[in-house]
Parts: structure tokens; C-alpha cells; sequence
């Protein structure tokens, strides 16, 4: 080989590998999004199929006895915590609470429960409907965003941030429940430290601190298994908390917070002025009669609270949720320099990697409830704002590793701060707001960019697979009347109809067909319509070699992870599965609770002996794989 070509053979081999990293990551860029778009379809979609399920197989235990006084087992469940928790709430008493939740299997009172809601209640009544509030040198003001119930995100970010205090100032930016599992937990607790830490916790209203959501997606319906036949009276007593709930919080002048985003009708002069209580639901407000809300008022709230930024300029209506507007760069723009502001921080979507800067970093968003969609679908971030002298005007960004965690840091300049002097020239004494986003560290080891993609996208077709699944006889005879020859084949666009019907989701069908069903081998516009639920759609790591155990365990997974939550709380998440199969036994015999102790008893004998003594429902359903159509056996 001449010695002068192999440079040129370097530089292409150079180019070659280059080109090929450059497709890998494309392709799996644009799984990512599609992943990601599965999951956002399924954040306003009632799973009424896998709703029926496990409401029907409560309605056969809320006839059984009752768990606390079945004798085999471990100690009752419900148990009186009132002699733990005294009033009225100090540091002590919330630390009590805390361990009450994390390192015990006691559960909270309804009373407790009750006392809590009602006392906070009380108190917000007397909070203005936009909270102000000023930084000041050697202090903090940090921001959690949406947390739905997740319990472990929120006592994460106590250990992160450390609890409330005068220098540790903390705001809490709505979407306290539903979704998760721990709504009453968490309401619990932030409406604890609220009371306990007065001056240091400001509570804002979410979308979802609304009677008609709660009934809609989830809070009710927890309610109703913690504390049975008990559920409408304190969703009524946390909804006259929540309707007492500020609306949005100014920090130092310069810093907007409100849950949603704002319209460009947002008047701040009427936020301050209206009658918040007056508006208990503002998703299906009463529009006539003596309770009937106040028009103006009513958008105010509703813009404030359910309204999403977009890229382009303006506004348009928000037909993603139902509610609100979409809102553009130039209406951030105009509402920031008509009240002097420079910076709006939002909360209400869920976001990959737990935070997100918009409208030339004007707008930052940030979300709390790390695992949203399931295990691994996204980060959890909260913003920590402080005082810093500074002398340049523009917003920098810097990412500095603190104990082993990216920090993202950004320096804002606060025109409004104390005694500082500006001019056009240059700047003295000048403060600046520094922003930071700090993510939610998890207890499981790092993972590395690629894994957590390809971790969000297999989530994303498990989460639909699992939604698909409930229609397959729906499915396969919508295909059946199509294909009136009786070929096993109909077309691609024909196909996509019939999985938008029928699962009512909104996706790129014609996308996702290469990972759900085979095209004819004759004509690849065609698809072979029966072979979307033939072979190992899902896999289980442990229980490859039973298969069929892994398919019937996946078919009831809401309803198992349901039956955990209800009957086996533990701060850790884990229990004994041989005493779970002892519990469910000595439930009275019906058909629905005999066949989801027979899977738990079968897997108890799969597993070994110190796996099933520390057994995590969580943990296992999340390592679940689903098999793409050309990989199946």
C-alpha cells in the first residue's frame, strides 16, 4: 500500500464510522420521540377497560373481611397515629409524620387526615391569591414542581433540599395528587408543613387541585380504598382546601410562578381581586345559580392554571388538555414587560429530563414526579433561586457536578433587588437571581443517556401494549369485516383506522406498524393483521421459562399492583411475598381474588427464597420487555 493513502484511508473509515454513529443515534432519536408521544397520549386517556378490572375485583373484596382483623399476617394496617402527631404542628410534630411514613407500616387516620386538610384550610383563607415574596442574601427559595402522588419523590426532595425554614424558603407549584398511588400521603404531608413551617412553605394551585379532576383521574378513587365509604366526604374536604389554594407567587419582583402559564388576557389586577373560593372546580365551573362563578374571573384562573407554552408566535386554544391556551413567545414577552418581570417558572407538563427552557430561556419549566408515565420514563427536577453580587446582565448557564449530580445553573439579572444601581454603561452593587435546576437522584444505580432512552422507550410500548391488549377481540374482528376475502391481510391506512378506533389514541400508527404487526410478504402495503398478538409479545427476564405465567401476570398488573397498595404498604416498597399468598388466602373464595392468588402464589414458587422475603411489585412489573413483532418466536 502506498504510504501516502493511508491518511485518506484514515480520514474515510474516519467519515464512515462517524456516518454510521450519526444514523444509530437518529433512529434511536426518532424511537425516543415516538416513545415519547405514546406516553403524552395516554396522560388525558382514561384506561376504562383496565378501570373496569380492578374495580370489579375490589367490588368482590370490599365484601370480604376485613384485612386488619383477618388473624394470619402481620400487625393491623389501620392503626391510631393521632397519639404520634400532635396539634398544633411544629418541626417535631412534622418530623414525626415523616417517620410515620418511612420508617413504619402505620398508615394515616382518616381523622389525621381530616384535622390536617381542615386546619390548612382555615389558613389559606387568610393567604392573598398571589403570594410575594422577597430573596434575601445567605437564603434560598427552591421550587417543586408537579408531584402526582409520588411520595418518594417528595421526600427525596426534602433530603436533597433539606426541610423549610426561614433560610430554606420553599413553594410548591401545584399538582400535589392523582396519578400515583400516595395522593393522600403527599397531600398529608405538604398541608403539614404548610402548618408546621409558617412563613416557609407557600402551596400554589395546580389543575389538578380541582373536585371534578380528582373524580376523574384517580384521587377519588384512592380515597375510596384507603378510607372505604368515606371517600366523598373528604374529597369534599379537600376540595374546600383546595379552592382556598393562592394562585400564583411573585419572587423578588422579577419572578413569575403559577402552575400552568398565562394568556395574553392574563390581568394580574384581577387575580389579586377575585373570589378564589368561589371557583372549586375550574375544569366544570357552575355557570348558573346562586353559585354561579364570575366569567372573567373564571378564564383568569383557568389561563393560569391549564395553559402550555408553544413555539410559535400566539396563542391558540389548548386542545390537548380541554383547557387553557397554548401560548407563544411574544404573549410571554408582552406579560413579562407590562408587570416588569424577567422570568416565568411553570410546572404542569411532564418533561424527559425533568426541566426545560423555552421562549429564549424566559420560560423554564420544571417537573418533580420522577417515573410519571412508569419505571424510567423521566427525570425529576426542582429550582433552587438565591442572591449573588453580580456584574454581567446576561443569562449564562454553567453544569457543575455537586456530590455526584449535574447541577444547572443560570445567572439572571434582577433590575428590582435591594439598593443596586444600573445604567446603561455597566452595572454596581449589582445583585443577580441565580437560578439552579437540581434532578432527583433515585435510590438504583446511574444509568448512562443511551440506557435511559432505550428504558423510555421500552416503557412506552409496554404502557400501549397493555392498552392494546384490552381491545385484541375488538381489534382482530374490525380487521375480519375488512377483509371480506378472507386474504388474513388488509391495508396499512385500513389497519391505522382500526387501531385509532378502537384504542382512541392519536398516534403515528404507520410508524409504529413496523414494531406491531408483520406486512404480507407479497404486497408490503398490506399487513398480516393476525399476527399482531401471536407469539412472546412481552418477556420477563425471570420467568422466561414460563412464559405463559409472565402473559397472565402482565394482563393483571393493575390490579396486583393495586392490591399491594391497598392491603400491604411499606415504606420500602417491598414485602414478603409468602405472607402476601397467606393474606390473600384467608379472604373469603371468589373467582377474581382465588385467580389473583393463584399467579402470586405460582410466582412465589418461581422465585428464590431471599427474592420473594424482599419482593418489590413495582421493581418487577417495570422489567417487563416488549418484544417488536420481527423479534418474536
Amino acid at each position: 500500500m502506498n504510504p501516502g493513502m493511508q491518511p485518506l484511508l484514515h480520514f474515510r473509515a474516519a467519515v464512515l464510522i462517524q456516518c454510521w454513529y450519526r444514523k444509530v443515534v437518529a433512529k434511536l432519536e426518532v424511537r425516543r420521540q415516538c416513545a415519547w408521544r405514546v406516553l403524552q397520549a395516554f396522560e388525558y386517556t382514561r384506561d376504562e377497560a383496565d378501570l373496569n378490572r380492578v374495580a370489579e375485583f375490589f367490588g368482590e373484596l370490599s365484601r370480604e373481611t376485613v384485612v386488619s382483623n383477618v388473624p394470619c399476617g402481620s400487625a393491623a394496617i389501620w392503626v391510631d397515629s393521632s397519639d404520634e402527631i400532635n396539634f398544633p404542628l411544629g418541626q417535631r410534630e412534622f418530623e414525626n409524620l415523616l417517620h410515620l411514613l418511612t420508617s413504619t407500616k402505620k398508615r394515616i387516620t382518616k381523622e389525621l387526615f381530616e384535622r390536617i386538610v381542615s386546619e390548612a384550610a382555615s389558613a389559606l383563607q387568610h393567604e392573598p391569591n398571589i403570594s410575594e415574596i422577597q430573596l434575601e442574601e445567605n437564603s434560598f427559595v427552591s421550587i417543586c414542581g408537579d408531584l402526582h402522588g409520588n411520595l418518594q419523590a417528595l421526600l427525596q426532595f426534602f433530603n436533597q433540599n433539606g426541610l423549610p425554614s426561614e433560610k430554606n424558603r420553599i413553594i410548591f407549584n401545584g399538582d400535589f395528587v392523582d396519578r400515583g398511588y400516595k395522593s393522600v400521603e403527599v397531600l398529608c404531608v405538604l398541608f403539614a408543613a404548610y402548618l408546621a413551617f409558617p412563613g416557609c412553605v407557600l402551596l400554589n394551585r395546580g389543575n389538578h387541585e380541582d373536585i371534578r379532576v380528582n373524580e376523574l383521574y384517580g384521587f377519588k378513587r384512592e380515597l375510596s380504598w384507603k378510607f372505604p365509604n368515606q371517600e366523598s366526604e373528604l374529597l369534599q374536604t379537600c376540595s374546600d382546601a383546595f379552592s382556598q389554594l393562592p394562585v400564583a407567587c411573585i419572587v423578588d419582583q422579577t419572578i413569575f410562578v403559577c402552575h400552568g402559564g398565562v394568556a395574553s388576557s392574563t390581568d394580574l389586577d384581577k387575580v389579586r381581586t377575585l373570589d378564589r373560593g368561589k371557583l372549586v372546580s375550574v375544569f366544570s365551573p357552575c355557570l348558573d345559580g346562586p353559585k354561579a362563578v364570575n366569567l372573567q374571573e373564571w378564564e383568569q384562573l383557568l389561563n393560569l392554571l391549564w395553559s402550555d407554552p408553544q413555539e410559535k408566535c400566539g396563542a391558540s386554544l389548548n386542545t390537548f388538555r380541554g383547557a387553557g391556551c397554548c401560548f407563544g413567545p411574544d404573549i410571554t414577552d408582552g406579560f413579562l414587560q407590562r408587570y416588569g418581570l424577567q422570568l416565568l417558572i411553570r410546572s404542569h407538563q411532564c418533561i424527559p429530563g425533568g426541566w426545560k427552557m423555552q421562549h429564549s430561556e424566559r420560560v423554564l419549566t420544571v417537573f418533580s414526579a420522577y417515573d410519571y408515565f412508569g419505571h424510567n420514563t423521566n427525570e425529576g427536577a426542582y429550582i433552587r433561586l438565591s442572591l449573588r453580587s453580580s456584574k454581567s446582565p446576561a443569562i449564562s448557564e454553567r453544569v457543575t457536578e455537586n456530590k455526584g449530580e449535574k447541577v444547572h445553573s443560570f445567572s439572571m439579572l434582577t433590575l428590582n433587588a435591594g439598593n443596586a444601581c444600573y445604567s446603561n454603561r455597566g452595572f454596581k452593587n449589582q445583585w443577580a437571581t441565580q437560578v439552579e435546576v437540581f434532578l432527583l437522584e433515585r435510590p438504583e444505580v446511574k444509568r448512562t443517556e443511551k440506557c435511559s432512552k432505550e428504558f423510555t422507550i421500552n416503557a412506552a410500548f409496554i404502557k400501549l401494549w397493555n392498552h392494546v391488549l384490552q381491545f385484541e377481540d375488538d381489534i382482530l374482528k374490525d380487521c375480519k369485516t375488512i377483509d371480506k376475502n378472507h386474504t388474513g391481510t388488509i391495508g396499512i391506512s385500513e389497519w391505522c383506522d382500526v387501531m385509532r378506533k378502537r384504542t382512541q389514541l392519536q398516534l403515528p400508527w404507520r410508524f409504529l406498524r413496523s414494531y406491531l404487526v408483520n406486512v404480507a410478504t407479497t404486497n408490503v402495503s398490506r399487513v398480516l393483521y393476525g399476527t399482531m398478538f401471536t407469539g412472546l409479545y412481552v418477556i420477563h427476564p425471570k420467568l422466561k421459562a414460563n412464559p405463559e405465567l409472565a402473559k397472565q401476570l402482565f394482563h393483571y398488573q393493575t390490579a396486583i399492583k393495586t392490591l399491594f397498595e391497598k392491603f400491604f404498604p411499606s415504606d420500602s416498597d417491598s414485602v414478603d411475598l409468602t405472607s402476601v399468598c397467606k393474606r390473600v388466602r384467608c379472604l373469603r373464595s371468589s373467582p377474581k381474588v382465588k385467580e389473583m392468588g393463584d399467579l402470586i402464589q405460582n410466582l412465589a414458587q418461581i422465585l428464590p427464597c431471599d427474592e420473594c422475603r424482599r419482593f418489590n411489585f413495582q421493581e418487577f412489573f417495570s422489567g417487563y420487555q416488549f418484544v417488536e413483532i420481527s423479534r418474536r418466536m
